[in-house]
């Protein structure tokens, strides 16, 4: 592992062991079957479906150490025009904003997506930062506000 994924594998860890419930003095591992992922790519060091996406937790945790964020959730189900439900990336609390966000890595889009971005303008449940990059870069290429 390379120093970045490292240190970003301690603060993880750090990160995650927070609310853990413990049982006959161990912790509780999440066990969740390996997925496929649909562009063959590989998962990475911590888990996750690309070095994208990876990234952009990496990049929240921390706004997170530095106070701008709280309670840091992965893969959250968000329910928006009849039975459209989406697994959102991450979902935050923004301290400087007052208000929960949701977090999307994309590195392509696809025509579902778009169709979820058009339902999220009319009834999403509060701002979705849609985050592109690569693995060594990441910024914010839109914000779209949800219905209030």
């Amino acid at each position: 592992m390379s120093r970045w994924t490292d240190s970003l594998y301690k603060l993880s860890k750090e990160y995650q062991l927070r609310g853990k419930k413990k049982k006959n003095g161990k912790e509780e591992k999440d066990k969740e079957p390996p997925k496929e992922n649909k562009y063959k790519a590989k998962r990475t060091a911590l888990g996750f479906p690309s070095q994208l996406e990876e990234r952009v937790y990496g990049e929240l945790l921390l706004l997170a150490k530095a106070g701008h964020l709280n309670n840091i959730e992965r893969y959250p189900t968000v329910h928006l025009v009849g039975k459209l439900r989406w697994k959102v990336d991450f979902r935050v609390y923004d301290v400087q904003l007052g208000q929960t966000v949701y977090c999307e890595a994309k590195g392509c889009e696809d025509g579902r997506f778009t169709a979820i971005k058009q339902a999220w303008s009319g009834c999403g449940p509060g701002l979705l930062r849609i985050y592109k990059g690569s693995k060594d870069r990441v910024w914010i290429a839109e914000e779209i506000e949800g219905k209030k």
